[in-house]
């Protein structure tokens, strides 16, 4: 039973949840009579002119691209295919941020200096934030290797190029992936590499005649990179930017096209178009999986899904489904959600010492939603609308970093924990083989394969378990080579409770 007052304090909450909504929704309306850049400034119309105007049903869109990735990530048997969300995210970001470019540029007051300002009052608070906290959790919950993988993602993640280093660590799809919390800003190293060259290229072509098929071939060029996935670099084609570049160009072409007013359909074209693009990208987040070979060619559903919808602004998906005030305040908080929910869900995942139950990861992804409307509200909307911070945040970026870079000098400051947790944490793995090698499955390169069945005609012990089985492993290895009586085969992986 629930009392009177439980209840009221439930209607209080609901009552404050539907009041941020409504915010939201009458704020996204204003941003309407503006021209709103993605980067994170506004400004005026008549100083900004021709400029993006607030479409409602781009930040829809943004909604279904966290949703998918968030509920991969929580349990990734209800949407196989949800990575993709990041695939629609970026056609997305090419196509708001190319906009604000072309349009500056062809008003003659483009900025690069202006631009890189804006960038850092858009990607940095809400990133500061949850570096912060991330630490901060791994300082009570890391053992000192942990902490000291992590004080490496940290000083990546400032730099962004969390996707250069992760090309030497976890593959992404790997079980083992759920142990580094902050293996997701891989996607942000993506887009912010990008952004370092995409300002001064369109500047240059911005009054070229060929423009939009030199935006073209660029793309192109990218995609045909991306084919080296076929060819075994398949972290190289998931992690750079380079074979990844073609899917923030193809959000850049429409850019171009909206400028050049290159749109003479009826409605029912766009009632089509945006039905058969929102199909696309839900048949990927559900029929994919991590089995696939991806990005490659698997990644065009997403991404022409994506460029379908962003290219009718008028179909009925964008207007009585994307556009809906729930959809447009996920989209509004999607960017802190995704910094959010993956650190909270590895952090469990490390706590439980096993897959979370879909009950628990859901409870974390709950967490994560309640924490971004907190940092998008009082942290990333009063920054961004403030000029004068961008020193303040890069100084504060800097001290992120050399605190991340002390983590690694310290060897993961050990001194945290008691004498005995020192001395279990000392435990090296090459003097215990059965902790986490080849034959772990969730260790990188873990498989079944013949290593992990001793040679020979004695009799075999099969051990197979978690850790419990890992830790029994040395002890059977020292009898069987003392009495020489059988022999070992050893697997180990992490249970799933679900």
């Amino acid at each position: 039973m629930i009392s009177s007052h439980g209840l009221n304090n439930v209607l209080l909450l609901l009552r404050i949840a539907h009041h941020r909504m409504v915010t939201c929704w009458d704020y996204a309306k204003a941003r309407a009579g503006d021209s709103f850049d993605s980067s994170g400034g506004m400004r005026s119309v008549a100083s900004m002119s021709k400029e993006t105007p607030y479409r409602p049903d781009i930040d829809g869109l943004r909604a279904v691209s966290i949703l998918l990735v968030v509920l991969y990530h929580a349990h990734h048997e209800l949407v196989p295919g949800g990575f993709v969300g990041v695939d629609v995210f970026f056609v997305v970001s090419g196509y708001l941020i190319s906009r604000i470019i072309l349009s500056q540029c062809r008003a003659g007051h483009f900025s690069l200096a202006d631009f890189y300002a804006r960038r850092i009052r858009r990607i940095v608070p809400a990133l500061l934030t949850v570096l912060i906290a991330t630490i901060g959790i791994g300082w009570f919950v890391l053992l000192p290797d942990q902490f000291i993988l992590l004080g490496k993602n940290v000083v990546a993640g400032v730099a962004f190029a969390a996707n250069l280093y992760e090309l030497g660590q976890t593959d992404y799809f790997a079980l083992a992936a759920a142990d580094s919390p902050l293996l997701h800003l891989w996607s942000l190293g993506v887009e912010e590499q990008f952004y370092i060259l995409w300002p001064l290229t369109l500047l240059s072509l911005s009054r070229s005649v060929h423009r939009t098929r030199w935006i073209g071939l660029l793309g192109i060029v990218s995609f045909c990179i991306s084919l080296s996935i076929l060819a075994g670099y398949t972290k190289w084609a998931f992690y750079s930017p380079l074979p990844r570049a073609w899917e923030l160009i193809a959000g850049a072409l429409l850019a171009d096209a909206d400028l050049n007013n290159r749109k003479s359909r009826r409605q029912i074209s766009d009632d089509l178009l945006s039905t058969l693009g929102i199909a696309a990208i839900l048949v990927a987040g559900f029929a994919f999986d991590r089995t696939l070979l991806f990005p490659g060619f698997y990644a065009l559903l997403p991404v022409v899904g994506a460029v379908l919808i962003i290219s009718s602004p008028n179909g009925w998906v964008n207007r009585s489904v994307l556009s809906n005030r729930l959809m447009v305040w996920v989209g509004l908080i999607s960017y802190p959600l995704y910094l959010w929910h993956w650190p909270l869900l590895s952090y469990v995942t490390i706590l439980l010492d096993r897959t979370p139950n879909l009950q628990e990861a859901l409870g974390a992804a709950i967490l994560a939603v309640v924490l971004s409307a907190i940092t998008y509200h009082f942290i990333e909307s009063p920054t961004r609308r403030r000029g004068g911070v961008v020193v303040a945040l890069s100084g504060s970026m800097a001290l992120v970093a050399v605190f991340g870079i002390a983590i690694v000098i310290a060897g993961g400051f050990e001194s945290r924990f008691s004498p005995p947790l020192q001395e279990i944490a000392r435990i090296k793995k090459k003097d215990h083989p059965g902790l986490q090698d080849t034959c772990f499955l969730s260790a990188p390169g873990g498989a079944f394969t013949a290593r992990c069945i001793e040679e020979g005609t004695k009799p075999l012990v099969f051990l197979w378990g978690d850790s419990t089985a890992a830790v029994l492993y040395p002890a059977l290895k020292e009898v069987a080579v003392n009495r020489g009586s059988f022999r070992l085969a050893r697997y180990r992986a992490i249970a799933k409770f679900w």
